[in-house]
Order: structure tokens, then sequence, then C-alpha cells
């Protein structure tokens, strides 16, 4: 298959029929159009920010309801209201399961909610992020909370530039490698092919664990299948589970958890994932177990049958 304009050759069918998800911004409103055939509408106070950066289009939004929200080439990325979902899922998970992970890389996660929450577990001494776009940090910094307290931290090392040309330079250096990205279908596009997938399993360590974010087995089961196969090229052992997201296509939300080495993910360690509880909006020990038991429709997906999903 020949590549389109920067996506890379080889890539799956579903990813090059991606990105059918448009937003815009008029008389007060922001919407985004899923597959021609529904919209989200969200009242806004005011665009506190917009720009064009090397990469995409950077907007800030204040809303009535769903407070301050970030998109990104007018895209929905994450509102203040629900974004803790979508952090707590992709990076507890994994930490409540491993034992003591003390390195952790983030691929993408410029908004800095997924260093956040690294930096909630107490075994961790260093993280790095290593985000494309530098103007996205320093946006989510003037408008977001935590994100100045989560880059001062000590343990935290931030890299600007290709997340899979980092990734091949660090063999068997992380206990958890979380990707925090956009979806298939433009730069992130190279972040979900099995070569990627290959290089991260190298760069673990043999107990390390990668997750990352795969969209909706609702809106896009062709394209979520895709990315678990290519998944499975390279780690023996992927699982997927879901949790719900009011602001993503159809408010359920896949992620991916994949190890070379065999172990059960629904069941997390009892005092990591009480200590998480105990701060989280979302995590706790019951839910991470709940989210590996699929329905019927997603386990179908997964698996990649989407002929009767």
């Amino acid at each position: 298959m020949a590549a389109e304009a920067g996506i890379p050759a080889g890539v799956p069918t579903a990813y090059l029929s991606a990105g059918q998800t448009r937003g815009r911004y008029h008389d007060g409103w922001y919407t985004e159009e899923d597959l021609d055939i529904v919209r989200l509408a969200i009242r806004v106070r005011a665009r506190l920010h917009h720009e064009e950066s090397p990469y995409q289009r950077i907007s800030i939004y204040d809303s009535h309801f769903f407070g301050r929200f970030l998109t990104l080439d007018d895209i929905m990325m994450f509102t203040q209201r629900d974004e803790y979902v979508y952090h707590e899922m992709l990076v507890h998970v994994p930490l409540c399961n491993l034992a003591a992970a003390e390195s952790v890389l983030i691929i993408g996660g410029g908004d800095c909610g997924c260093l956040r929450e690294v930096l909630r577990h107490n075994s961790i001494r260093r993280v790095v992020q290593c985000e494309l776009d530098r103007r996205v940090t320093e946006v989510c910094q003037e408008w977001f909370p935590w994100v100045a307290p989560a880059l001062a931290d000590p343990r935290v090392e931030t890299v600007y530039g290709d997340g899979c040309a980092y990734i091949r330079e660090r063999p068997s250096a992380w206990d958890l490698i979380i990707v925090d990205s956009t979806d298939p279908g433009g730069p992130a596009t190279a972040l979900f092919l099995a070569e990627f997938y290959r290089d991260a399993a190298t760069a673990l360590r043999p107990h390390g664990v990668l997750t990352s974010q795969v969209g909706s087995p609702h809106w896009e089961p062709d394209l979520v299948s895709a990315v678990f196969d290519q998944q499975r090229q390279a780690f023996p052992n992927v699982r997927g589970y879901l949790g719900q997201l009011p602001t993503y296509q159809s408010g359920t939300w896949c992620w991916s958890y994949a190890s070379r080495e065999a172990h059960d993910p629904s069941r997390p360690r009892p005092r990591p994932s009480a200590q998480m509880a105990a701060v989280c909006r979302y995590y706790n020990a019951p839910a991470h177990t709940a989210a590996f038991s699929l329905p019927n429709y997603a386990l179908r997906v997964v698996d990649g049958d989407t002929g009767t999903a």
C-alpha cells in the first residue's frame, strides 16, 4: 500500500479511513461531528486561546458545564469535567498491577494529565514525557493548574521530539510505557503500527507493560480491531479494557494493556489500588477489575470479529 502524505506505508486500511471527526467553533458553540451522523455541541463562554503550531491547531475554550477544554486540530482532547477518567485509567490500571515500578515513559501526553497521575505513585523514580509539540505543553501550562506542579517534580524529564525515534534508542529501560496520543490517521499514525509496538516491547523491561488509548468500540470497531491486531504482532499478551467518558465518541472508551509476560491485568495489587482509590475520582479496585469484563460486542471488536460487532 502506498503511503499517503504524512502517513507511513503499510498502515491498516481502517487507519486510512479514520479522521471522520470534525470540530467547529461558531456563534458561541463548539460542535464536534462524528461520521457525518451525530454531533456533540458544547455552549462556550469564550475561546481563551487559539494558535497554529508547527504541527497542529491548538485551542482552549471555557464552557458553562464542562469547564475549560483543549482541542487539537479542532478535535476534543479533554474537558476539565471528565479528563480524570481517561488519565486515571490509562495510568493506574498498569501501575496498580506492576510491583514497585520505578521508570515510566509517556509518549505524547503534552497536557500532563497522565504525568500528574503517574507522580501519585511513590515507587516512581523517573518519568520521561516525550511530546512532539512543545506548544501543547506550554499552552496547557498557562490554562490548567496541574501542569506546572507536575513539570516541576524532580523525577520528571521532558523531551520534545519524535516518540518513535526516542523509544528505539533506549532498550530495556522502562517498567511502563504509556501512549497518550491523538488518533491514527494523522501525525500519530506511526504510534499505532506493529513496528512501533515491537520497538516498545524491546524498550520495556521483561516484566514491563504498555498501555495505550485505542478508541471507541461503538463508533469505529474496525479501527479499534486494527490497533489490537497491530499490538498482537509485537506482544503475546494483549487485553482491552473500558471506561466511561461523556465527551468522547459514544461515551465508552477503550484502552489496551500489552505485556510480554503473562499475568492477569484485571487483579490489581491491594495496597496501591487502595492508595489510589483514596485520591482518585474514578479509579478504584472494583472499577479496575470491572473494566476488563467486556460486553460481547466489545469482546468481538478486541478479538477482531467486527463483522458481528
